[in-house]
């Protein structure tokens, strides 16, 4: 792959999905699209450019797919249980029973193949074993995953894992409780799964309707965007949680560079923080 190959293979992905690739990043397209090309019966990288600029659904979506990072975690980080399944869930679900709701809408919104949506159905479970959701019932609340890739949407709807993606921060006593083995790895149990569903979603495509949510995840995923493109993302998404439901994204991005439309708030004891609209 050329330098020049590479300018225009990276404008069509940032185009089509909005997600930016620096000069460094050759090497990965390379690796990426390689196998991608062969597939396609491109006998080089030029081939290849000349189907992807046609914009054809197929090569496109493929391409999507392939450029798109999907390395994801159980539970991302060790910030993820405490805050999420220690206090903003008992909290939202106290909320939403003094004000007569009877569930929680919770938005994954790069949910990859499925290890975020799914690890809050755990925290859910977890959190009504141990009383911390009150009346609330896990099966009436509702978690949405959306992402741009069809491949890591598949590979969610399965809800099935290898062993190598299970040891990514799961721990034994979680998968022994939530998993059920199979001859080539693990299914994620009923009682989770039907409490997702995935959906494909380029976020710079929101449309301009409002929504409920009582929490949505934005993790890791703006640093992939430019600085105009963090901002519409932002503010579209202001319009899609709840009065006092609140917006988590990674531990390096901060929402109020790019947008107005947000407030920090803190974690008792100022461990974590995450950020509420402003309606």
């Amino acid at each position: 792959m050329t330098q020049s190959q590479f300018d225009v293979i990276r404008k069509i992905v940032e185009d089509v999905t909005g997600i930016i690739y620096e000069d460094g990043d050759m090497e990965f397209m390379i690796r990426r699209l390689k196998p991608l090309a062969l597939r396609f019966g491109c006998k080089n990288f030029e081939d290849f450019l000349e189907k992807a600029k046609k914009g054809t659904t197929v090569v496109r979506n493929n391409l999507v797919d392939a450029v798109t990072t999907r390395e994801t975690l159980w539970f991302r980080d060790r910030y993820f249980e405490p805050m999420i399944g220690g206090f903003l869930l008992p909290k939202l679900a106290k909320e939403a029973t003094s004000a007569g709701r009877s569930k929680l809408k919770i938005w994954s919104a790069a949910s990859s193949s499925g290890q975020e949506a799914y690890s809050l159905a755990i925290l859910l479970a977890e959190g009504q074993a141990r009383g911390e959701l009150g009346t609330m019932r896990m099966e009436n609340c509702q978690i949405k995953g959306t992402d741009i890739s069809m491949a890591a949407l598949e590979s969610a709807r399965r809800g099935r894992y290898d062993g190598v993606a299970m040891a990514r921060g799961l721990p034994p006593l979680l998968k022994s409780k939530y998993f059920d083995a199979l001859e080539s790895g693990y299914q994620v149990k009923e009682r989770l799964r039907r409490l997702t569903s995935f959906d494909r979603l380029n976020l710079l495509q929101m449309d301009h309707r409002r929504d409920d949510f009582d929490m949505v995840l934005l993790r890791n995923v703006l640093i992939y965007f430019t600085k105009e493109a963090r901002a519409k993302i932002l503010d579209r998404m202001a319009t899609k949680i709840r009065p006092g439901g609140v917006l988590i994204v990674g531990g390096s991005e901060d929402p109020l560079r790019y947008s107005k439309a947000w407030t920090r708030e803190r974690m008792p004891g100022g461990t974590g923080a995450y950020f509420t609209p402003k309606h």
